[in-house]
């Protein structure tokens, strides 16, 4: 339901953690709290996203669950590099691997496959290969989960992410390969998705000059976006809407889209900012606590 709809999603968890804590069901109480930073992060609240991600993560390290503590890593990884505090997030998404590297169980594919999709996030688009070989890596993982329905829906994902970094390329053909790939194993009422692979195909005919076709999918994956909340997305379909229609030579639209994603940024900038500050005094807490456990010992 995250993916569907976050504020549905955040309602149903709720929900479920509370049976969790009352049937001492551990792995269910941190798997919520994971998600829960992930419909966060889809609503671009940096700060609850972080909080419930590092309370997913402690609970983990309490209850030795190995899996719930590289999940929990995953999204912090994902929402530091977002705040442009890529050092830490690096950190974030190598300890998550180191934890789950030998492991070969269906959920430890599933995770490893969704960190190599998060590391993608690290890199400029100077990167190319870098971001090629992590997408493969992550496609590689999907593919060992038996789950079809699961599989498909992480799939879909990597292809787009696949398609998109072949359009970085220029090769497009390969990239309308994996587009059209997503698409074909994309559940209709994943939106989330559903918006992200639109946005992707829009970004291909955009680099083809094609503006026409671009825009008409960058509408399509904004209509999504705005509907479900999901506003890590609508920051950049605004921004690529307000390139094509620039390009298009149509400066009254260039410019309405170009104002709406400034509002829209301004919006989120103090939510960032807060998170930004509270994730390194974090750390500093962190590392004291561990300089002082050094000098005791």
């Amino acid at each position: 339901m995250a993916s569907k709809d976050p504020d549905s999603s955040l309602v149903l968890l709720n929900f479920i953690q509370k049976n969790a804590i009352e049937e001492k069901n551990e792995k269910i109480e941190i798997k919520c709290d994971y998600l829960k930073s992930y419909n966060y992060y889809l609503k671009s609240d940096a700060q609850k996203c972080i909080d419930y991600a590092q309370k997913a993560q402690k609970n983990a390290q309490k209850y030795n669950y190995p899996d719930g503590e590289a999940l929990a890593l995953r999204i912090l990884g994902a929402q530091n590099a977002k705040l442009g505090l890529l050092e830490n997030a690096q950190e974030n998404l190598n300890q998550a691997l180191k934890i789950i590297n030998t492991s070969e169980t269906e959920e430890s594919n599933e995770i490893r496959g969704l960190i190599y999709n998060s590391f993608l996030i690290l890199f400029n688009e100077n990167d190319i290969q870098k971001k090629l070989y992590f997408s493969k890596k992550a496609i590689k993982e999907f593919l060992k989960i038996t789950n079809s329905k699961r599989k498909n829906e992480l799939l879909s994902s990597a292809y787009t992410n696949l398609g998109y970094n072949y359009v970085s390329e220029k090769k497009f053909d390969s990239a309308g390969l994996y587009f059209n790939k997503s698409l074909s194993v994309l559940s209709p009422t994943q939106n989330y998705l559903k918006s992200a692979v639109f946005h992707d195909i829009g970004f291909s005919f955009a680099q083809q000059k094609k503006h026409d076709s671009a825009i008409f999918y960058y509408q399509k994956s904004l209509q999504l976006v705005e509907k479900y909340g999901f506003s890590e997305k609508k920051k950049e379909i605004l921004k690529n809407l307000a390139t094509s229609y620039q390009e298009k030579k149509d400066t009254i639209n260039a410019e309405k889209y170009e104002l709406t994603k400034l509002k829209f940024e301004d919006s989120l900038q103090n939510n960032n900012k807060t998170a930004i500050n509270n994730v390194v005094k974090f750390e500093k807490k962190r590392q004291n606590h561990f300089y002082i456990l050094k000098i005791i010992s």
